[in-house]
């Protein structure tokens, strides 16, 4: 059990306990001063529903829900801004907007209809857990989201009744047409009237068009502040209450463009930091006249330090009772995936110095923030309570906090409510309270269960253990076990913006684990090129893989894509690299052309019974070669050609060895599993051939009694199209396991695995029994994640299997699940 870092504690626990909370009113736990409201936490609409597992049952969903809601609850922010729409559709039962529901789809959608169901709803779910806990709830809206691009208009009834009501060159409506204007006023009064908040939060930082030309449309928005000002003055009289609040989230200054602003954090080839003015936000009206209880001016999505112009506010606010809330986010530089610095992500409980420089940072931007005369601040996407509230679905490695950075968030939401605690925060030894030690200590995600499909001698599910990993847009990572137990993942991230525009530049990197993988070490970065790394560990310990330089990462200085191999001799931590381009090859066959300008090789390096390893070798034009070794690696033989027999290699249309997974049967025969086009082979039977893209290719299995030189098709394996990325696995019950990938045409995408034995000849499989379903990650809205990922047995005879997904914005994300067979 990892011990918490730091655990001098100079007796911080009575300062915690005797740290003075705001003064608060008599009624909804709201204080009278409006500059007295501590942090105030924006929670997004969907983030909870998008983590929650749709296929549980109601009561199971409703409950995870609430435990997320509890988990921000219990960092004692001042405010719970729960996003709840933008503003249409919405994530509560409405009669006047379209449920979140509806058309957005996914398995978000089937979980919040489930919740209602249970008879509850998002909302109303997060305003049974912070009454409990006293914490004052305002229903916040985006004011003209385009979260969903070109598909904003169609998640909700209105615009798609009114599609002539948009603002031109924008994907949302314009409330300077009276039809859009009293619709949205509807809802704001529908929300206060049927549910129990203690006020509404306007968020207009959410995007960048609120009404067609602001600059002369400004009264608009500011006749909607005030009409919902003077309604919810008449609905809490209504409902005998002293007051409701509106707080708005506004451009990070009063009038001053971004590129003159040049706000430290802003993206500035972004044009989403205007400023009050743009957007068309008469904050000044709206302080002059009362009509708002508090601002929260805001940058869109900065990195550190990435604040607003505060003071510009705090002024304007000087004798009102209007507090001021300048939004602090959560992203350093050093936790983005810009490249213009090193990642140094994710923050784990016990790496001190990363922890340090996160609470320090946080310490720093909130000093700031009152040094310009703010009364708090508040915070934006910040999701350590899915972290911490073990979430069946996590979308957390987002952002790469990791469970240790979650844990400074949680408690900065009363650490930064007011300059003493700030101070004392920065002064304590610890980086969260004692009592959130637990949730650091052996952090995994809960136990899970994955479907057996077709169970004969499986049980009908298997449990299984989660554990997100790494950073967004990491893809593909593959395992290999190491003679003495170490285990290492390696995994590629693929960066954009190289000059010329068209270039990407991608790195590999590699992380260790000697528990399993129940903890990772820090990525480092693999000073090799080369995408897709497939590790081959030989007997002696030898540490090979394979990968490839595609033709548009900037680094490539040949022009064509093509293939290296890789080779470590001490665990992977130094590396020989042997490129195989066009010019290291012999010439292929007669009449094959000598240019090709894509050179792959087989999936993994076989090594043979004899301790020759195998290499396959292929270009575009299907001159193929059978590379062997007699020193681990060290040199290759490449003179041998690679014949494929009664199979159109040229008619796929790319290299027969790419991504062709190598095994010797008991035999002496080679095997190779190879992901081929379906055109090229016979319909399999009862179906025909899909169209589409690579995405349907499937598996065929060929032989070779030559040791590689002459391949064959022999019969079908069983598998169906769009099932590939292939890897075999000798348990050590004698049984074998495939784990491949469900790309296309049978959802859910992900990876699957099924149980086959060894003959003498080879190997037989049943991929309709027993089939297990260990990655279901990807929405079935969305094209293949990737999955990729191989399955290595532990020690212990437990299973890892790795592999990444896509979540609902398009975005990878990497994870391991970790089971057991009977």
């Amino acid at each position: 059990m990892p011990m918490r870092p730091l655990r001098l504690r100079l007796g911080m626990r009575l300062i915690l306990l005797l740290a003075a909370a705001p003064c608060r009113g008599a009624e909804g736990g709201l204080p009278d001063d409006n500059r007295q409201l501590g942090v105030i936490f924006n929670n997004d609409a969907n983030n909870i529903l998008y983590a929650l597992d749709a296929d549980d049952c109601p009561q199971k969903i409703v409950a995870d829900y609430r435990r997320a809601v509890a988990m921000i609850v219990a960092g004692k922010p001042g405010v719970f801004a729960q996003n709840v729409g933008n503003p249409d559709p919405v994530i509560y039962r409405s009669r006047v907007a379209t449920l979140w529901s509806k058309y957005v789809g996914g398995h978000q959608a089937v979980a919040m209809d489930k919740m209602i169901e249970a008879g509850t709803d998002p909302l109303a779910a997060t305003l049974e857990v912070c009454r409990d806990h006293g914490t004052p709830v305002v229903a916040s809206y985006r004011m003209n989201a385009e979260d969903f691009y070109e598909r904003e208009l169609e998640i909700q009834d209105f615009a798609r009744q009114h599609r002539d009501l948009v603002i031109p060159g924008a994907f949302c409506l314009d409330p300077v047409h009276p039809p859009v204007f009293e619709h949205r006023m509807k809802i704001f009064r529908e929300v206060v009237e049927n549910y129990d908040v203690d006020g509404l939060e306007f968020d207009f930082r959410r995007w960048t068009h609120m009404v067609s030309d602001p600059l002369a449309n400004h009264p608009v928005l500011t006749r909607m502040v005030r009409e919902t000002r003077r309604m919810l003055d008449e609905v809490a009289r209504a409902k005998g209450r002293k007051r409701l609040l509106l707080g708005v989230r506004v451009g990070p200054s009063l009038a001053t463009p971004q590129d003159q602003a040049r706000y430290p954090g802003s993206d500035l080839r972004r044009k989403t930091d205007l400023s009050c003015r743009e957007l068309g936000l008469d904050v000044r009206t709206w302080i002059d006249e009362s009509l708002v209880d508090y601002v929260s001016p805001s940058l869109f999505w900065p990195d550190w330090p990435g604040l607003p112009h505060t003071a510009e506010f705090a002024e304007l606010a000087r004798g009102k009772n209007v507090g001021v809330y300048p939004t602090v986010f959560p992203r350093p530089v050093w936790l983005n995936d810009s490249g213009e610095v090193e990642n140094r992500g994710p923050i784990e409980p016990d790496q001190t110095e990363k922890l340090a420089e996160y609470k320090t940072g946080f310490c720093d931007l909130a000093e700031r923030c009152f040094e310009e005369g703010a009364d708090g601040v508040s915070t934006y996407n910040w999701y350590f309570h899915l972290h911490l509230a073990r979430m069946p679905r996590q979308w957390q490695a987002y952002y790469g906090y990791s469970i240790g950075g979650s844990l400074v968030q949680k408690h900065a939401l009363s650490a930064l409510r007011s300059p003493a605690a700030v101070r004392d925060y920065r002064a304590a030894s610890w980086f969260w309270p004692p009592a959130d030690d637990a949730l650091a200590e052996g952090y995994e995600t809960p136990p899970q269960e994955v479907e057996v499909r077709n169970p004969q001698r499986l049980p009908a599910s298997l449990p299984v253990v989660r554990q997100p990993l790494g950073l967004a847009g990491d893809y593909k990572p593959c395992l290999a076990v190491l003679p003495q137990g170490e285990l290492l993942m390696a995994l590629f991230h693929s960066y954009g913006g190289c000059k010329p525009a068209s270039r990407v530049e991608e790195y590999s990197f590699l992380r260790r684990s000697t528990d399993g993988g129940r903890r990772w070490s820090d990525r480092e970065q693999l000073p090799v090129l080369g995408r897709e790394q497939y590790f081959t560990v030989l007997r002696d310990g030898t540490l090979l893989t394979t990968s490839h330089l595609i033709q548009e990462d900037a680094r490539n200085d040949q022009g064509d894509s093509y293939a290296i191999v890789h080779r470590s001799t001490d665990a992977g931590k130094s590396w020989t690299s042997l490129p195989i381009r066009r010019a290291d090859l012999p010439p292929g066959e007669p009449g094959q052309p000598a240019d090709d300008n894509w050179i792959v090789t087989s999936r993994n390096v076989l090594e043979l019974a004899d301790g020759t390893l195998l290499l396959g070798v292929s270009t575009r034009s299907a001159n193929s070669y059978a590379w062997t070794s007699t020193d681990r690696g060290a040199s290759w033989d490449a003179s041998r050609l690679s014949q494929v027999r009664g199979f159109d290699v040229q008619g796929q249309g790319f290299p027969w060895y790419a991504e062709t997974l190598l095994w010797e049967a008991a035999n002496g025969d080679l095997l190779g599993l190879a992901r081929c086009n379906p055109h090229v082979l016979p319909p399999l039977p009862g179906t025909e051939i899909p169209t589409g893209n690579d995405q349907i290719e499937r598996m065929a299995l060929f032989r070779s009694t030559d040791r590689g030189s002459v391949w064959t098709l022999d019969p079908e394996i069983g598998s169906h199209y769009g099932e590939h990325y292939p890897s075999l696995l000798r348990l050590r019950d004698g049984r074998l396991l495939l784990t491949f990938t469900v790309r296309s045409q049978r959802r859910p995408l992900g990876v699957h695995a099924v149980l086959g034995e060894e003959t003498a000849e080879g190997f037989r499989f049943d991929f309709d029994r027993d089939r297990i379903v260990l990655d279901r990650r990807t929405p079935d809205d969305q094209p293949s994640g990737g999955g990729f990922g191989n399955t290595v047995q532990l020690p212990d005879g437990e299973l890892l299997t790795a592999y990444s997904y896509r979540d609902a914005s398009g975005t990878t994300h990497v994870e391991t699940v970790r089971w057991r067979l009977p």
